[in-house]
């Protein structure tokens, strides 16, 4: 090739090369957003976690409702798979939202879901967590206190669980929850092999509910002599997302309303009087229902007066109305203690005079004490009775009813120094 030629030939690569990167240059900002697509698809398939482009973060009040509405579906599938997804969802919708209504639902929906997955002492640490709330609504407290309740019986936690579960029955006005309490009293019968109870208990269960499937199985099972493993009859059959998280339109502020909130102020402390002394009158109608033996009608009276006291208790009321209510509280508690007493119901009982010891009223808490410690006298439990009469000589030695905790020490005092011989 002569010298003209490779000359010719030179300088056309070199245009052809210039090009090629003028190309190049012209179109890098494509070339890098393709590059990094490419970068993200391929780290995309090496990573354990699945990504969603579409989901927005954090994720929208609307799209954690409807989460949890689809936990709960999984819920009811009653398969150890499909609660497993529930749990997933539960715990991914603690971590994004801020909202205390669904965090609180979640945090119910994630105790439940350990719960049937065999992991008790999470599920009991979550519940605990969320009774140290105030839980915003009264159908999600009761299933609360319900799963405590039947975590600690069926778990060896024998009278705490029969404790919660007893009030709660007293408290409770939903017939398939009684149903559900019934049917986890006829469980515990059978873990002891108590099969005449259990039967009982689920026969109760099914005169509340008749299609709790629950307690028809194994009660048919054990009429049967076979044996039963609770978990694979138990199902899920809540809607409390969709019962509890009601949206409530707001009314459009009126000019009438912004020049009037005094009048509304000495209005409101009116109905609260007004409401401490209808109150009073309630009490001492259950007083005469208890003298006349009348326990159902009493019970039902003292459990909704319990209830009115509270809802009271959390609006924003002066210190004077506050004590009084505090007050109608103690003898509230103590007249349900002396009710199921009477009923026989002696854990319930028990658990009535432990909530007049922790009210901040101390009306009755010395006779408390007594009636309480009469109850482990009268089950041969004499060191537990003769502490109970010790403190409450102690907490008030010029009180009411010291004489009578006295006479009971001294009784009890007696026995303890012959057995101990």
């Amino acid at each position: 090739m002569d010298r003209k030629n490779f000359g010719i030939i030179f300088l056309l690569g070199i245009i052809f090369i210039g090009s090629g990167v003028f190309l190049i240059a012209m179109d890098y900002k494509n070339l890098k957003e393709n590059y990094k697509k490419f970068y993200y698809n391929f780290s995309r398939t090496l990573s354990p976690t699945e990504v969603h482009e579409s989901e927005p973060l954090p994720y929208t009040e609307d799209k954690l409702k409807s989460d949890l509405h689809m936990a709960e579906e999984y819920l009811r599938q009653n398969s150890y798979e499909s609660i497993r997804k529930a749990l997933d969802i539960y715990n991914k919708i603690l971590s994004f939202s801020k909202d205390i209504q669904i965090k609180q639902l979640a945090k119910y929906g994630l105790s439940y879901s350990l719960y049937r997955l065999n992991d008790e002492n999470r599920a009991l640490l979550h519940l605990r967590e969320l009774k140290s709330q105030k839980i915003f609504d009264p159908i999600l407290e009761e299933e609360v206190d319900y799963l405590l309740g039947k975590i600690l019986l069926l778990r060896g936690h024998e009278d705490e669980g029969k404790a919660i579960l007893h009030n709660l029955l007293a408290k409770t006005t939903s017939n398939d929850l009684k149903s559900r309490i019934h049917a986890t009293f006829g469980d515990y019968y059978q873990i002891k092999k108590q099969y005449k109870k259990a039967k009982k208990s689920y026969l109760i269960a099914l005169e509340y509910n008749p299609d709790n499937l629950h307690a028809e199985i194994i009660k048919e099972n054990i009429e049967k002599n076979k044996e039963v493993v609770p978990f694979e009859h138990e199902y899920y059959d809540q809607y409390l997302s969709k019962k509890t998280l009601k949206t409530k339109e707001r009314e459009p502020k009126t000019k009438k309303e912004s020049v009037k909130p005094i009048v509304e102020q000495e209005q409101k402390t009116i109905d609260i009087n007004e409401e401490i002394e209808k109150l009073k009158r309630t009490l001492a109608e259950g007083v005469s229902y208890l003298n006349q033996n009348n326990y159902i009608k009493a019970n039902n009276i003292f459990v909704d007066m319990e209830k009115e006291i509270q809802q009271l208790l959390n609006k924003n009321i002066k210190e004077k109305e506050k004590n009084e209510l505090y007050d109608l509280l103690e003898n509230t508690y103590f007249r349900l203690g002396e009710v199921t007493e009477k009923q026989n119901n002696l854990e319930l009982a028990k658990s009535y005079y432990d909530k007049v010891l922790t009210n901040p009223s101390i009306l009755l808490d010395q006779v408390a004490l007594i009636k309480k410690g009469i109850i482990y006298f009268e089950r041969d439990e004499y060191q537990e009775a003769y502490d109970l009469f010790k403190r409450a000589v102690e907490i008030s030695p010029n009180g009411k009813f010291t004489s009578k905790a006295m006479e009971w020490l001294k009784e009890t005092e007696k026995i303890l120094k012959t057995i101990s011989k």
